[in-house]
């Protein structure tokens, strides 16, 4: 599949709308249940794309931006948002 940007802009924006008509409504007990051991419930889905957009995806684009495509791009914890979880728990 080749990349275009104007069908990812598309989808993008529909991404908060989306998700939005999946999970309202849902009761608060559906929201936090995981489906097993290893796996994430609806909340946590939703905190790890806010982590990633805020410390993934917006500082891979500045170093893109920056330096190119040749340099590597810095860590990323694609579980950090769990850990903000437990805090908050």
């Amino acid at each position: 599949m080749n990349f275009n940007l104007n069908e990812a802009l598309d989808m993008l924006s529909r991404t908060p709308h989306t998700l939005e008509s999946l999970l309202s409504g849902l009761s608060k007990d559906w929201l936090h249940s995981r489906e097993g051991e290893g796996t994430w419930n609806p909340i946590e889905v939703i905190e790890h794309l806010i982590e990633a957009e805020k410390f993934n995806w917006i500082p891979r684009l500045n170093v893109i931006l920056a330096d190119g495509e040749n340099t590597p791009f810095p860590a990323f914890d694609r579980y950090s948002h769990l850990n903000q979880s437990e805090k908050d728990r």
